[in-house]
């Protein structure tokens, strides 16, 4: 998919998906550490994320990166009532990018249990 057609496809999707969670794009974009302008070139079809910010925000709104594109509108990854992840239902393209995002989640304080322990004894 060119660069072209992924902003155009994600663009509203992330719109969507950051007004379902009442995120405002200052908000997304803390979470990406990326600028507001960044987001919101997103949104307005622009400009497309780096493959690394799909894996990002498809782990910050708990969808898949072809829910992202467009291309299963119907599918998240996480259950909403069990919160869990059967990997053996997928293949090892699926399986590789499961670990990828999750060693950028892990390694993003924004997402591990540590950022909120450091926070609490901060504040």
């Amino acid at each position: 998919m060119l660069k072209y057609e992924l902003a155009h496809a994600s663009g509203p999707i992330i719109k969507s998906l950051r007004k379902e969670r009442r995120m405002t794009q200052q908000d997304l974009s803390v979470l990406m550490n990326v600028s507001r302008s960044v987001v919101a070139n997103w949104e307005a079809k622009m400009r497309a994320p780096t493959t690394e910010q799909f894996c990002k925000l498809a782990g910050i709104f708990n969808v898949t990166t072809d829910f992202l594109i467009g291309r299963d509108q119907n599918q998240r990854l996480i259950n909403a009532q069990e919160n869990i992840i059967d990997i053996n239902k997928l293949n090892s393209t699926g399986k590789s990018l499961m670990l990828k995002i999750y060693k950028l989640l892990m390694s993003d304080d924004n997402f591990t249990e540590n950022s909120k322990n450091r926070k609490k004894s901060d504040g």
